[in-house]
């Protein structure tokens, strides 16, 4: 009996030491939290300032897709078996591309670029409201993204955990400001795009009463027009789109005949006209002419008031019940989802 529980004994002892082994093996059981931590290095500049960034931002800051190797184990044969962590740009928030999609990098290596690079990192940082931050930031010189036979040069790109940021190299200091506050509006349309509830509630304002993709106004009766009462419509609206971009007032001008001050008062007859509706642009496919798509009206709206702001949006459109009922809905969800100050 005795003899018989010493064996089973050292059965167990093999198989617990077997096991073991083959757990080093295992991927899976390796812990990869640590290489998101980016750890300081007082005598490497860079480090010290991917470091001075990971800490006031909480967000690390890569050149590389390969952030970690990490050695496993050794196979059969003795042979060393590493586990790479890597960006995969290929994640989305719930699928993946299966390989059908492919990127090719150009790496920034050289200290004084990869400095100049931290330079947009730290202004986009700034700009960026915290819940807008990515998990992780991978720079670099270029990104080519390739489906098939199609490539396409990438400035940036955002998965649902990396966001890549491409071609920040030689940016003049002046405008390095401007083309982070684009990137982040970019993504801010593309947040309020892909919430169907958001999308649906700032669509029914105009939609309920079929109001898109129709003529303002139109002698015949039986065109399906909105009815718009301006008399010069059909020459204002023609070319124009929004209504205070530069040159704006001498299409106006030009379009009605008259002086600069009378424009002002014409642009927002206009506005109160279309705003009746929920609008505040035309429809860009039919040289504005008639009432947007609502796709194209929800671009418009998020991008002018990412532009503008609330204070100016207000000042511009808030004579129009419908259209500050659409400015609500995506204000709300910009400022209470996004943490976006407007």
């Amino acid at each position: 009996m005795k003899i018989l529980t010493y064996i089973y004994g050292l059965f167990l002892v093999l198989a617990i030491v077997a096991c073991s082994k083959e757990d080093d093996l295992i991927g899976g059981k390796v812990d990869f939290s640590m290489p998101y931590v980016i750890e300081d290095n007082p005598n490497d500049p860079i480090q010290h300032r991917r470091y001075e960034i990971y800490k006031k931002y909480d967000v690390p800051v890569f050149f590389n897709d390969t952030i970690k190797k990490t050695f496993v184990g050794e196979d059969h044969y003795g042979n060393p078996v590493y586990q790479y962590e890597t960006l995969d740009m290929n994640w989305d928030f719930t699928s993946h591309t299966g390989g059908s999609v492919s990127y090719e990098y150009t790496y920034i290596t050289l200290p004084e670029e990869q400095n100049e690079a931290l330079d947009f990192v730290e202004t986009y940082l700034s700009l960026c409201s915290e819940r807008m931050r990515p998990f992780c930031l991978f720079v670099t010189g270029s990104a080519k993204m390739i489906s098939g036979e199609k490539e396409t040069e990438k400035e940036y790109f955002q998965n649902f955990r990396v966001l890549l940021l491409a071609d920040v190299l030689g940016i003049p200091e002046e405008n390095i400001e401007t083309r982070c506050k684009e990137m982040i509006n970019s993504m801010v349309l593309g947040k309020v795009q892909n919430d169907a509830d958001v999308v649906a509630r700032f669509g029914s304002v105009s939609s309920t009463e079929n109001w898109y993709g129709r003529a303002w106004k139109s002698d015949d009766p039986s065109a399906g027009a909105l009815g718009c009462s301006y008399e010069y419509t059909d020459n204002v609206f023609m070319g124009i789109n929004d209504f205070y971009k530069e040159g704006d007032l001498s299409n106006i001008m030009w379009g009605v005949g008259c002086t600069e001050e009378e424009a002002i008062v014409v642009r927002e007859t206009i506005l109160k006209d279309i705003g009746q509706f929920g609008f505040i642009c035309g429809d860009q496919n039919v040289s504005f002419a008639s009432s947007p798509t609502e796709e194209y009206d929800l671009m418009f709206y998020v991008n002018t008031i990412m532009e503008i702001g609330r204070e100016e949006f207000m000042n511009r459109y808030g004579m129009s019940p419908l259209v500050v009922e659409k400015f609500d809905i995506l204000a709300t969800f910009i400022t209470d989802e996004l943490g976006v100050e407007l």
